[in-house]
């Protein structure tokens, strides 16, 4: 009955939305099958494009095809929603959407064999000429989710990327609202102002900054300028980890990001990436933002320095080089903490900490216009992104800021999508090998990066997947058929599978499928 509910409440949104005619918003949404055909025309030799930055900004896709023939064009907004036109000389765009899902699926073995997924919501935008664009996203969601995601929920106490879980009678409850503002000077800065996520890397997953933790509070400077692309982000966090206080009284900590992406040739990009990470309060002293993180141009180990500070702070760098039109490479390279000696000698030491990741990519593979292939390596070294500090650890609402899964691990990802039109497929399988800790005792080998390092079991020897080896399996067959472009209304059916092996011989599996619609506005991870 609730269900129906749900539905009903999403026609009478739909009857009084208002769309002003053309493109609302100067960034695409974060959503695979919204970002891969964009990013597979323009990610070519002699391109301008950073392929590293997600958002993509729509300024950059003026000469993309796909997003001209696909994205400029919304038959079903301009069929179905109510219009209204300001009469005035100044280009201004006005618009408001409801934002829904509603995905049944079926599960073995769990919940006797039923989920669902509901969102109710609306976004609003606004528009004025090229310089100003705001974005306010306002969802509520119910769902019954699969075991294992239900079972991450229990125990993180968050619904994965989307916010503190309420448990209910049916499932959990969750908020999940992002917007921004926007504000172009002109052509080679911007300045925004917001809460969501953001994207730094070429690969599915990224060592720098992903998309699978919860929105956060950011200001974001970007400047583009020659053959690069630099971005200073600020925000505001919370450490949830082990709390049992309300969601509005965790513990506060801020970061610092740089990100610069360089084309040095047609053919090759580099980017070099940098964040601190502070606690606002420690037991001294209320230290709350520390301007010393304001500086827009030098690194921050030299600040670090002359402050004395104990923060934590993470230097990568990544690489792209474009081999034809249709091979890519790409790979990162994160370090929290190392010393050459040690890492010399190979002895294991814990404080070498570092991420790698390393992957290809086949454009129109076989010649198959639209089919992209991509195969990828990720390697975390046991306690990277952790601090002797657990408010310090590189995380936000109990989550990774990088990959889900944390640290101490392995994994093999193959991704083949094809995209035709308004038709996007999606094979992904995903391999990973972790070594975790004893539950509910005294352990740690560095996978939880919320634990303190200085807890840790040993100094040396210390080895990818040590602890109690989980191997995982995670599979999936997407299809999807875009109904509007503006709203990102999809109608979308998935096959998945999910098996976990431990050493203790207990293994875990899951067969789930899952149809309905669903506003693509962002991704959704369940492969950790």
């Amino acid at each position: 009955m609730k269900q129906l509910y749900y539905i009903f409440f999403l026609v009478v949104l739909m009857a009084v939305s208002i769309q002003v005619t053309g493109q609302s918003h100067h960034y695409l949404p974060m959503y695979r099958p919204a970002n891969y055909p964009v990013i597979a025309e323009m990610d070519s030799i002699g391109s301008s494009f950073h392929p590293s930055i997600r958002p993509i900004a729509t300024k950059s896709l003026k000469e993309n095809k796909f997003y001209q023939d696909v994205y400029e064009r919304d038959f079903f907004v301009d069929k179905f929603f109510l219009h209204y036109q300001p009469k005035t000389t100044t280009p201004i765009k006005l618009a408001a959407h409801p934002v829904f899902s509603f995905v049944p699926g079926f599960e073995s073995n769990q919940n006797n064999g039923e989920t669902f997924e509901t969102s109710i919501g609306f976004n609003v935008t606004g528009m004025v000429g090229e310089k100003l664009d705001v974005n306010v996203n306002f969802i509520r969601s119910h769902s019954r989710l699969p075991w294992y995601v239900e079972n991450y929920a229990f125990t993180q106490g968050v619904i994965p990327g989307q916010g503190y879980a309420y448990e209910t009678g049916w499932g959990y409850h969750y908020r999940n609202s992002t917007g921004y503002i926007s504000y172009n000077p002109d052509k080679h800065f911007n300045f925004q102002l917001g809460r969501g996520k953001h994207f730094w890397g070429e690969g599915y997953r990224s060592m720098m900054l992903s998309d699978f933790s919860y929105n956060y509070d950011y200001l974001k400077i970007s400047a583009d300028f020659w053959k690069m692309k630099y971005n200073i982000m600020w925000a505001y966090m919370k450490d949830i980890y082990n709390s049992t206080d309300p969601p509005d009284s965790y513990k506060e900590k801020y970061m610092a990001f740089h990100h610069l992406s360089w084309n040095i040739t047609k053919r090759w990009n580099i980017q070099l990436f940098e964040t601190v990470v502070w606690q606002a309060q420690d037991s001294i002293v209320n230290r709350g933002f520390d301007p010393h993180y304001l500086n827009p141009v030098v690194f921050y180990r030299p600040v670090e320095f002359s402050i004395g500070s104990p923060d934590n702070v993470l230097v990568g760098v990544g690489t792209g080089v474009r081999i034809s039109n249709h091979v890519k490479t790409y790979a990162q390279l994160v370090f929290d903490e190392f010393k050459i000696d040690e890492l010399r000698s190979s002895n294991g030491w814990w404080a070498n900490k570092y991420a790698l990741q390393l992957g290809v990519k086949y454009y129109d593979a076989f010649n198959v216009e639209g089919l992209t292939l991509q195969g990828e390596g990720n390697y975390i070294r046991p306690f990277t992104y952790s601090h002797t500090n657990t408010t310090q650890a590189y995380g936000h609402w109990n989550e990774p800021m990088a990959h889900p899964s944390g640290a101490n691990l392995w994994e093999g990802v193959f991704i083949a999508n094809y995209y035709h039109k308004r038709w996007y497929f999606e094979y992904k399988l995903v391999l990973r090998e972790q070594g975790k800790d004893i539950p509910g005792e005294a352990d740690n080998n560095g996978s939880n990066i919320f634990l303190s390092s200085d807890t840790r079991n040993q100094d040396y020897d210390n080895e990818v997947g040590q602890g109690i080896l989980y191997t995982t399996q995670h599979s999936q067959l997407l299809a999807s058929w875009l109904l509007s472009s503006r709203t990102q209304l999809r109608a979308e059916a998935s096959i998945s599978y999910w098996r976990q092996q431990q050493e203790s011989g207990f293994s875990p599996e899951l067969f789930m499928s899952s149809i309905g619609l669903k506003m693509g506005l962002f991704n959704q991870y369940r492969d950790f």
